[in-house]
C-alpha cells in the first residue's frame, strides 16, 4: 500500500510537470505565431483559460482548448493589455525622471512612483484571471482585477512570492524559460484568484464555468 501510494505521488507529479511543460511551450508558440505583439495577450488569456479548467478538475483536449481560447479572446486581451504596455512605459519615465531631481519634488514624485507601481504590479498580476473569470466590459475587468488584489493582500503577497522565486530559479537555470515559468505562474495566479473570488462575490456576478 505504501509503494502504491508513492508511486501515485510521483506519477501525479510527473503528470503536472509534462502538463506545464506542454502549455508553456503552447503559450511561446502562440505568442510567436501572432508576431508577439498581437499574440502575447491572447496567448495568455488561454493559458489561464485552461488552468482555469484543470484547477476545476476537469480534463479538456488541451491544445483544442488552448487554440478555442485563443480565438475566443484574440481582441478583447490584446484591448485590455495595450493600456497596460502604455503605462509601463510612462512608469519608466517616470523612474528615469526620478534619477535627474532632487529636493522636495523627488520625495513626491517617489511616493507616486511607488504607489502606482504597486496598483500597476496588481492589476497586472490579476488581469488575465479575472478575464478568464467574469465576464466583463473592458474598465470593469480592470476594476475587479484592482478590488481582488487588494481586497486579498495576503494572496498578493504569496503570488508575488511565487513570481519573484520563478524569475530566480529561470535566471539561475535559464534552460527553463521554454518549459515552467509562464504556466507555473499562471497555475498560481489562477488558483489565488479562485479562491479569492469569494471575497468579492457580492460586488460582482458569478464567475463564468
Amino acid at each position: 500500500m505504501l509503494n502504491r501510494g508513492v508511486l501515485k505521488i510521483i506519477y501525479e507529479i510527473m503528470v503536472f510537470i509534462t502538463r506545464m511543460a506542454y502549455l508553456n511551450i503552447l503559450w511561446i508558440l502562440f505568442t510567436l505565431s501572432g508576431g508577439i505583439v498581437a499574440g502575447l495577450a491572447p496567448a495568455t488569456a488561454a493559458i489561464f483559460s485552461v488552468m482555469h479548467l484543470w484547477i476545476q478538475g476537469k480534463e479538456p483536449p488541451v491544445f483544442k482548448s488552448f487554440w478555442v481560447s485563443y480565438k475566443q479572446y484574440f481582441l478583447k486581451a490584446n484591448l485590455l493589455l495595450i493600456p497596460l504596455f502604455i503605462v509601463s512605459n510612462l512608469l519608466y519615465i517616470d523612474f528615469r525622471y526620478l534619477t535627474v531631481i532632487d529636493g522636495t519634488f523627488y520625495y513626491v514624485m517617489l511616493f507616486t512612483f511607488i504607489n502606482a507601481s504597486l496598483l500597476f504590479f496588481i492589476l497586472s498580476i490579476y488581469l488575465f484571471p479575472t478575464l478568464i473569470l467574469f465576464n466583463y466590459p473592458i474598465m470593469k475587468t480592470y476594476k475587479t482585477a484592482l478590488f481582488i488584489g487588494l481586497a486579498k493582500p495576503l494572496h498578493t503577497l504569496a503570488l508575488a512570492i511565487v513570481l519573484y522565486s520563478i524569475l530566480r530559479i529561470v535566471l539561475l537555470i535559464p534552460g527553463l524559460i521554454p518549459l515552467f515559468p509562464v504556466a507555473l505562474f499562471s497555475y498560481a495566479s489562477m488558483a489565488m484568484a479562485l479562491s479569492a473570488h469569494k471575497k468579492v462575490i457580492n460586488h460582482t456576478q458569478q464567475p463564468v464555468n
